[in-house]
């Protein structure tokens, strides 16, 4: 897209979507943008891609492999878009000071070892602290009172004669050192391993975050290293859409990020997808939405639990 198609492209936004780039243009604020369903999110990220000064090193992050997908289609060639984990694994891989290896069981042998040398070991238990780890590291649950509070909302059940705190603590101990002298990463030290050992610190001027409501802290953490002290960022989300709960994303993730990292928040309330009575309804759960001007009426069809069931049996 070349600047003539920029402005037909500015020609076409709504106040709102206006409004968005004129922040990206005129201030150096991180940006919020909280973006309705059908509200033209990707044709704002890609114009924020053109509008962004040239000789910026950009990154775009994406919740999953489809999503980066359809952002490589829509976003400029030198922008680099991947996952979070893919970024995390090219730089983990990078920096290793020896042959990185994925070992996609690393943690979860590591954890049976600790198990059985405490004389605790089954396999409930193992499932429960390998999901604890995970967790402490998602929601950088880093202190002894913020792992036990993750216990014990999980509601795990641990023998009484287990150190759960330490056990964790081995675990990482033993996995930062296994990468160290062998090599060995999962998938989980994909995010964590930077952040921990400072790879990749400052290395984006800008970083574009689309589906931010389903993050966790610890993705959260890695843009705020990735652009560090100098750079910026341009977050898209929607909390009405956040579907990535079970997996540790931040709920109330998108407010924090604005408050972390500083960030003006700007609506894009109007929906291009909707008709006026799909968003009539739509309204009674968000008032984050609002159709088109010239939005057809479109037709809401009510039907019973029963019948709702047998159609879709």
């Amino acid at each position: 897209m070349d600047a003539e198609q920029v402005r037909v492209a500015l020609g076409r936004f709504t106040p709102q979507q206006l409004n968005v780039i004129h922040h990206v243009v005129n201030s150096a604020r991180n940006v919020m943008v909280v973006a309705t369903a059908g509200s033209g999110k990707s044709t704002v990220l890609r114009t924020v891609a053109q509008v962004l000064p040239g000789g910026l090193d950009v990154g775009a992050f994406a919740l999953n492999r489809s999503i980066a997908q359809e952002l490589r289609g829509a976003l400029p060639r030198d922008v680099q878009v991947s996952t979070f984990h893919a970024f995390g694994r090219r730089l983990v891989k990078e920096h290793c000071p020896v042959q990185a290896t994925f070992v996609e069981w690393k943690r979860l042998n590591i954890v049976k070892s600790v198990l059985k040398e405490a004389g605790v070991y089954s396999r409930g238990v193992a499932k429960s602290l390998m999901t604890l780890v995970r967790l402490s590291m998602v929601h950088i649950a880093n202190s002894a009172e913020a792992v036990l509070s993750l216990a014990a909302e999980q509601e795990f059940e641990f023998p009484d004669s287990l150190d759960v705190v330490g056990a964790v603590r081995a675990v990482q101990d033993r996995a930062l050192a296994d990468f160290r002298e062998r090599g060995h990463f999962d998938y989980d030290d994909m995010l964590y391993l930077p952040l921990k050992l400072g790879y990749g610190f400052e290395s984006l001027d800008v970083a574009l975050v689309d589906e931010a409501q389903d993050f966790s802290r610890l993705q959260h953490r890695l843009v705020r290293h990735v652009v560090g002290r100098r750079g910026r960022v341009v977050f898209v989300g929607d909390d009405s859409q956040a579907i990535y709960g079970f997996s540790g994303a931040d709920r109330g993730g998108l407010d924090r990020a604005a408050q972390v990292f500083d960030a003006v928040t700007l609506p894009l309330t109007v929906t291009f997808r909707c008709p006026a009575s799909h968003v009539e309804l739509a309204s009674a759960f968000s008032d984050g939405i609002e159709a088109a001007p010239g939005a057809a009426d479109g037709e809401v069809r009510r039907m019973t639990e029963r019948v709702a069931c047998t159609s879709t049996a």
